[in-house]
């Protein structure tokens, strides 16, 4: 089959591989996943409703006191990876994103709305409400039907 002539060996071989890799990140993942506790894989479900990183006082916003203490087995499992711009800042948290097809069916979809929900209000407190800003999107509410509309 790759000797045909018109076939882009080059193309198909590298499609090949990048697939096969794919794949490989796939079944690690949930191998990941697997050894979690189902509790543990609810708040990391809860957390991957961010697609940019956030500080601790968001992720403690949709978490129980319990679930902070999982964050470093999380991050030391690199199934949430965590980063700072400057030294003395403190980290910011992000579900890596292989993991959010896979975490899908761990939250009921109430749950994914009432996480929703809460990461909506915390990120509009720290963003507009310390900064004493006011914008025509000032009402957290604004935002909910527009969070929503992504579906689970």
């Amino acid at each position: 089959m790759i000797q045909q002539p018109r076939l882009a060996t080059d193309e198909l071989l590298n499609r090949l591989e990048a697939t096969e890799q794919k794949f490989r990140e796939n079944i690690l993942a949930q191998t990941l996943l697997d050894t979690l506790e189902p509790e543990e894989q609810k708040f990391l479900a809860r957390l991957s409703v961010f697609h940019l990183p956030v500080m601790e006082d968001i992720v403690r916003a949709i978490s129980t006191a319990g679930e902070l203490a999982i964050l470093g087995k999380l991050t030391s499992l690199s199934l949430v990876e965590s980063a700072t711009t400057h030294a003395n800042q403190p980290a910011n948290y992000r579900v890596t994103t292989i993991l959010e097809p896979l975490l899908e069916p761990v939250l009921s979809q109430e749950e994914w709305q009432a996480t929703r929900q809460q990461a909506v209000r915390k990120i509009h407190q720290v963003w507009y409400k310390e900064s004493n800003q006011t914008t025509k999107t000032d009402d957290p509410d604004y935002f909910l039907p527009r969070l929503n509309q992504r579906g689970r």
